[in-house]
């Protein structure tokens, strides 16, 4: 390899050291995953939670948000919305 492109896949390296998740950042995602299923399964305990984007993939930038998805039975919605606001 040339000395620049060992040079530049250093830098590309050093980055990501800076932007890819740490443990503690990852462990912290998680709590907050579990607090919100928590709070989400005292409501309704058969909505079924998940996350998406760039969670599950480990692709977030630090102080990046949690995208959480909620599927709940239909006849629960309203049900679901009116306790969640109330709180």
């Amino acid at each position: 390899m040339d000395s620049v492109f060992e040079s530049s896949l250093l830098d590309a390296e050093c980055i990501l050291q800076h932007i890819y998740p740490t443990a503690a950042s990852v462990i912290k995602r998680d709590e907050v995953f579990a607090f919100v299923s928590q709070q989400i399964n005292a409501i309704d305990p058969t909505a079924g939670i998940f996350t998406f984007g760039s969670r599950p993939l480990k692709v977030y930038l630090p102080g990046g948000d949690i995208d959480i998805g909620v599927i709940l039975h239909p006849r629960k919605i309203m049900q679901f919305f009116e306790v969640l606001t109330a709180r």
